[in-house]
C-alpha cells in the first residue's frame, strides 16, 4: 500500500489494512445511525426549524449508517509518516471505502491518499 500527495511525493505504509468483521460493520452502521436519529428526535422539541432539522437529520442517520457499513477495511495510521513533511499522522485509525482513503496530514496540512 501506498501513501501519496497530488504533487507526486509517495512513501510506502508500514502497516497492512485489515478487514472489518461483518457484525462489527452492523455496530458501526447502526451506532452512526442511531446518534443521528436521535438528533432528529431532539429536533422535534425546537419550535420552528424542526421542519429543516428533523428531515435533515433522517436524511444523515440513514447516510451515515449506509456509509458506515459500507467501509470493509481499516488500517492503523498513527505509525506512517507523511511523505511531504517526514512526520507522524495524526490520525489513530483510517477506515476504507472502494479501496481508497483520502486523509490529511495535521503538521503540513498536505492531502494525502492512501491506496493499492
Amino acid at each position: 500500500m501506498i501513501i501519496r500527495d497530488n504533487f507526486g511525493h509517495s512513501a510506502q505504509l508500514k502497516n497492512s489494512e485489515l478487514a472489518i468483521p461483518f457484525n462489527q460493520r452492523i455496530k458501526r452502521g447502526c451506532k452512526a445511525f442511531g446518534i443521528y436519529f436521535f438528533a432528529a428526535l431532539l429536533g422535534i422539541l425546537v419550535p420552528v426549524l424542526h421542519f429543516f432539522l428533523v428531515p435533515a437529520f433522517l436524511f444523515l442517520a440513514f447516510y451515515q449508517g449506509f456509509t458506515q457499513f459500507n467501509q470493509f477495511y481499516s488500517i492503523r495510521l498513527a505509525d506512517e509518516i507523511c511523505p511531504v513533511c517526514s512526520k507522524n499522522l495524526a490520525q489513530p485509525k483510517g477506515y476504507f471505502t472502494n479501496r481508497l482513503l483520502r486523509t490529511q496530514c495535521q503538521s503540513c496540512g498536505t492531502k494525502l491518499v492512501i491506496e493499492d
